[in-house]
């Protein structure tokens, strides 16, 4: 019997081509309306992430690893192209700095998962185009203005400020310091309209505290209807939870 073998195209290396692939990734999934030409400001991005990401292939394939810097985990012209699609998002994680994240020991953890995904994130960041890392936290106060964070040494020197004491309200805080900031105000500021897609982040040690078990996915649930019900213009929210320990 014969078996048709897929042959899998190999990673883009040209500016053009590294174009080619992300526009059609948007077009996927469906976010091409934040990227559209008639808008300067978001239509160069896609130009702008081409080209450094052409760039950074040609570092690797002439071995020069002191200009990759902060890059080394990226090795082939494959991740670079994973990067380019990461750097398409708004990122804002969402931390637990609940008092279990102290007591077990999963500060180190947590410090490592975020520059873990700082390194991804901020490969080809740029700051033109409204670039860079937000951080918020459960309980920590004074998390507004950690906003378009572009360097690990900054996130490392925010994440000293937080105690680590408190519940692990997820849901009640997702929806105050999250969801209510960046989306639901954004778009009436903005008139229904978000320049760039949101990719949410959680990471936290366990199960909610301090509220219903399930009161992170009924608020999810909640503000996605309510988006889709009161605007008409574009906007996109994804969210990912990651968990640090065993607890």
């Amino acid at each position: 019997m014969h078996q048709e073998v897929q042959t899998v195209p190999p990673p883009p290396k040209s500016a053009e081509e590294y174009l080619e692939e992300v526009t059609a990734f948007v077009e996927q999934r469906n976010i091409s309306t934040f990227f559209q030409s008639e808008s300067k400001d978001a239509g160069g991005l896609l130009e702008t992430l081409s080209s450094k990401a052409a760039s950074l292939v040609k570092n690797l394939e002439q071995g020069k690893v002191d200009a990759v810097g902060d890059k080394s985990f990226i090795t082939d012209a494959a991740i670079v192209a994973d990067v380019v699609k990461i750097s398409l998002y708004d990122h804002v994680i969402f931390c637990d700095d609940s008092y279990s994240m102290r007591m077990y020991d999963r500060v180190e953890p947590l410090k490592r998962t975020l520059n873990s995904i700082a390194k991804i994130t901020l490969a080809l960041n740029e700051p033109s185009h409204s670039g860079g890392i937000s951080l918020r936290f459960i309980n920590y106060p004074r998390d507004d203005q950690m906003n378009n964070i572009t360097s690990i040494s900054e996130i490392e020197k925010a994440i000293s400020k937080v105690p680590f004491d408190g519940r692990t309200e997820l849901g009640t805080q997702l929806k105050r310091k999250v969801l209510e900031p960046f989306l639901v105000d954004r778009l009436k500021r903005q008139k229904g309209k978000l320049d760039k897609p949101i990719l949410i982040t959680i990471i936290t040690d366990g199960k909610p505290e301090g509220e219903d078990r399930d009161e992170l996915k009924y608020t999810i649930k909640e503000c996605m209807e309510s988006m889709g019900q009161n605007t008409s213009g574009e906007f996109m929210i994804l969210s990912r939870q990651m968990r640090v320990g065993l607890g």
